[in-house]
This record gives structure tokens, sequence and C-alpha cells, in this order.
């Protein structure tokens, strides 16, 4: 019901359907490639999701992510997402950004007259609707993931490139540590 744009003949058979924020039905390291295209901007915590797309690949499993730039899309007149927000939604929960999400949706994307803003933001609030949430331009997403390697430096970037509307990374999880090399003392 949620996007009624998109029609059903439209999309490919599905294998596994799944929480693509979650990844629930997944495994720890089970998974040799995660391809992600235009979806992690809609989650409201990124942060979360992206621990979860690498917690699920294996080590040397690659993550593609596409994301869109804000400033090619009908995000433009927002303001980018620091790291300092997706912190604070992951710490404290993303309720705390919300209803500030659909009120900036409401006024910057769909452009209602500033007496509609906040009776639209209601009604996005009220249907869960998956706004963009979170908008960054390709060096303000490499960003977010620099940042999120220096907490928790589980992945390199392999590749980064834009293209006329988009961010296009491709992440490779680290191998695992190897065992720690257990020294034998030889007699004499």
């Amino acid at each position: 019901d949620e996007y009624r744009e998109i029609n059903p003949d439209d999309i490919p058979p599905v294998v596994r359907m799944d929480n693509g924020e979650t990844l629930g039905s997944c495994n720890n390291e089970t998974l040799d490639l995660i391809i992600n295209s235009h979806m992690i901007e809609h989650t409201e915590d990124p942060i979360a999701t992206l621990g979860n797309w690498l917690r699920v690949l294996r080590p040397g499993g690659v993550l593609y992510l596409v994301v869109p730039d804000m400033r090619k899309s009908f995000d433009r007149r927002r303001q980018p997402t620091d790291f300092a927000h997706l912190l604070a939604d992951h710490q404290q929960g993303p309720a705390v950004s919300r209803q500030a999400h659909y009120l900036e949706w409401a006024g910057l994307v769909e452009r209602c007259r500033p007496e509609h803003i906040a009776d639209r933001a209601g009604q996005l609030a009220e249907q869960r609707y998956r706004i963009h949430f979170h908008v960054w331009t390709a060096t303000g997403f490499i960003a977010f993931l620099m940042s999120y390697r220096e907490m928790q430096p589980v992945f390199d970037l392999l590749h980064m490139e834009q293209n006329e509307e988009e961010c296009l990374v491709l992440l490779q999880k680290k191998m695992s540590p190897p065992a720690p090399h257990r020294r034998q003392n030889l007699p004499g």
C-alpha cells in the first residue's frame, strides 16, 4: 500500500522476504554479497542497519551500496544528515527525530503550504511512510561510512564512484583476525 505507483508486475519473483534493516532471518556471517540500492536513506537508524548488513556478511564478503545524491533529487532543499544526528538516532532511538523528519519532508520535499505542514507530517507519521529519513551528498555518505568504521573497524572501502545522481560504494568485510598463535615451550 505504501508505494502504489509501483506496478507489481515490474517486480521480479521473491526468493526470501525479510526486513532489510535487520535481516533477522539471516544468520551471522552467512552471505557473500549484499546488494542494496536506494534503501539506506529510508532507514531511521542507518548505523544499526549497516551493522546488521555487516553482521550477516562472511569475512571477505562484499556490500554494494547505491545511495542517491541529495543534490540531484527531490531532497535538494534539505540539510545533509551529519554523523552526530545518525549517532543520536542510534543511541536514543529514531523516535527522537521522527517528527522533525516528517515536518521537513512535508515542507521541503512535498512543499506543503506552511499551514498544512503539521497536518501532512502527522498523516505521514500515522502511515509510518518510509520517506528519506536521512540524506547525503556523495562525500557526506562516505564521511558517514568512515565515521562508522572508526567505531567499528570491520570493513574496508574497496571502491567509490559517483554518477550523475548517485553514490556507488563497495565495502568488503574484513577477514576475521587469526586465532592467537600459541607458543609452545620446547624442552631443553
